[in-house]
């Protein structure tokens, strides 16, 4: 675990040649990752400031956490959670960034597990709207639930 906290304290220094080769490293060995690792290199993404979170941190967080459902119960919420606060930061982030986080945040929205948080989600979308906080992003983030859900009602909802 040294040496992990290692590499993340020096690609988090500079390098950006050094951090994609890295990431792209952590990627490809994603689902062969032990438990502990996984969860040391989520827990420092999601620590990422959003005013520094780039479009690389989040397809690494997507990489390794795509295949470790079974790994982690919780983790889409949380990772639902960082995308969200993000989108939320709209002013203090690029466009591109914001952009990426809708579209992670919307993809994970629309797994068959987060059935349950999509009604919260609408309605935090509908605040954020109302207290014309990232507009723009609630109402894509509205329009791909929707899009998203049935068009017949289901037993299961």
């Amino acid at each position: 675990m040294e040496n992990l906290q290692k590499i993340w304290t020096r690609i988090k220094k500079g390098d950006q040649e050094a951090k994609q080769a890295v990431y792209k490293a952590l990627s490809d060995a994603s689902v062969m990752l032990k438990q502990q690792h996984l969860e040391f290199l989520v827990l420092k993404i999601h620590e990422t400031e959003p005013e520094q979170v780039t479009t690389d941190d989040m397809e690494l967080l997507h990489e390794l956490t795509r295949f470790n459902s079974q790994k982690f119960k919780q983790l889409g919420l949380t990772n639902t959670i960082f995308y969200w606060n993000i989108i939320c930061k709209q002013g203090a982030v690029t466009p591109e960034i914001v952009d990426a986080a809708v579209s992670k945040f919307s993809d994970f929205m629309r797994g068959w597990d987060m059935h349950e948080h999509r009604q919260k989600t609408l309605s935090d979308c509908t605040d954020n709207i109302v207290k014309n906080i990232s507009v723009l992003p609630a109402i894509k983030i509205i329009r791909k639930i929707v899009d998203s859900l049935p068009n017949q009602p289901s037993s299961f909802d």
